[in-house]
């Protein structure tokens, strides 16, 4: 969005945001696929715009990119050994070179100047944008007149039209998700993203409480628990009081051994989260 101000002295206020009414959303051939509860003085396919309104408000929607950063080494490194992207916020003048740019340049458009909106017009307009988005209306009759004209086209092959169809319906109802997967993909992926950086931080975190104590994390292979025992062997065996023989002889099986072969014991595998 973008907001006109100027700077001068004295500011005038932007024309208000009118009544809400049903802005007709139109296909290419000017059939009406649904409505847009906006003000009536805003405009639906402004140009490039998706949206615009009064006070040089103007809503573009752009593919979703999103970036992560951490002050933490250790993550940092995990972030850089998987290949996952990592960068700091550094302005909005370089979120607008790096990431906006690029894909106005590949629309035909570029930048002639930046500029700050106000605070209460952005906001106000926020709101618009998401009610209308949340409670887009969708023509049921465009959706039958479109299923007509293809059995119309397609009826000297009727395995053939059938198939299409299909792909028309779905092609259809995924233009129908269109508005609110876009909201719903900005959540998902900050929701993903914390998810991933928790589960590293745990794993980062009990990798180095391990070390501290000098111990291993292992998996006993009968009964799938897991177990905190002193670090230095390369096999552990356990038995079903959950007592362990370390090892660090490939070849040794406490099974064998005149000393334990009165228990049953069970390899335990050593974890690495």
């Amino acid at each position: 969005m973008s907001g006109d101000n100027e700077g001068k002295s004295t500011q005038v206020r932007p024309e208000p945001n009118g009544r809400l009414v049903l802005h007709k959303l139109l296909d290419n051939q000017f059939m009406e696929m649904g409505r847009l509860p906006l003000p009536e003085n805003w405009i639906l396919n402004n140009g490039k715009a998706a949206m615009s309104g009064p006070g040089n408000v103007n809503v573009f929607m752009l593919p979703l990119k999103t970036f992560t950063f951490s002050n933490d080494p250790m993550m940092r490194e995990v972030y850089r050994q998987s290949g996952a992207p990592m960068r700091p916020f550094y302005s909005m003048d370089q979120v607008v070179q790096e990431d906006l740019m690029p894909t106005a340049r590949q629309e035909g458009s570029q930048l002639v100047r930046q500029y700050d909106a106000p605070e209460d017009r952005y906001e106000e307009s926020k709101g618009v944008v998401l009610n209308a988005l949340a409670n887009v209306q969708y023509n049921p009759e465009y959706v039958r007149a479109y299923n007509q004209g293809e059995m119309a086209r397609e009826q000297s092959s009727w395995a053939g039209h059938q198939q299409r169809m299909q792909a028309n319906k779905a092609a259809f109802e995924a233009q129908q998700r269109t508005f609110h997967e876009k909201n719903d993909a900005i959540n998902a992926s900050i929701a993903a993203t914390y998810a991933q950086n928790s589960a590293t931080s745990d794993r980062i975190h009990h990798r180095s409480m391990n070390a501290i104590k000098e111990e291993e994390t292992v998996r006993n292979t009968a009964d799938g628990q897991r177990y905190q025992v002193q670090a230095g062997a390369t096999r552990y065996w356990m038995n079903d009081s959950g007592q362990y023989v370390p090892s660090n002889d490939p070849n040794y099986d406490p099974n064998r051994d005149p000393r334990f072969n009165h228990q049953q014991w069970k390899k335990a595998d050593i974890e690495n989260p």
